[in-house]
């Protein structure tokens, strides 16, 4: 993988809205970018800052139900469907 390569894939970015039925958590559902390098941790940090909290929370993120545990990226390519 060439230089280009890899300062491509981590400038890549991916729409996000985070959604939850918990009212001290909500943020806005309006859809913002995020980078895919971002993993479960990144992405608390982000919801975090929204809410302007002091103590960092450990959030859980799902996509289609499915718990994400690695970058946006991986997940999204570990779970690919055929078009």
């Amino acid at each position: 993988m060439g230089k280009d390569s890899s300062i491509s894939e981590n400038m890549a970015q991916l729409r996000v809205r985070f959604l939850t039925d918990t009212k001290e958590y909500r943020v806005t559902d309006v859809p913002f970018a995020v980078p895919m390098k971002l993993g479960r941790k990144g992405l608390s940090e982000v919801v975090n800052h929204l809410l302007g909290a002091e103590e960092q929370i450990a959030f859980d993120f799902t996509i289609n139900d499915l718990l994400v545990r690695a970058s946006l990226r991986k997940f999204i390519l570990d779970h690919q469907r055929g078009s």
